[in-house]
């Protein structure tokens, strides 16, 4: 993957995030990782600021696993930012 995002070890929104830079890291199949995105979403009491990348939730807009992929590293990069803020 073209992302490789340093371990997020605060935080934020009251999930870690350490978890889904580890998958992001880890994980090459675009599938397999939605997969356990949704895994840990399930885990995590369904936060809504990470319903724009589960597969099973309604979008406003067509998407298919490339742009929730995007999705999902566009909501690393922000809660990245939001850490360095702190």
């Amino acid at each position: 993957m073209i992302y490789s995002l340093y371990p997020l070890l605060k935080v934020v929104s009251g999930i870690s995030l350490h978890p889904l830079s580890k998958l992001n890291d880890e994980v090459t199949d675009d599938k397999k990782l939605l997969d356990e995105i949704e895994k840990f979403y399930d885990n995590q009491g369904y936060p809504e600021d990470m319903n724009t990348f589960i597969e099973y939730m309604p979008q406003d807009s067509y998407t298919n696993c490339k742009i929730l992929i995007l999705r999902f590293h566009e909501f690393l990069n922000l809660e990245g930012e939001q850490l360095r803020l702190i």
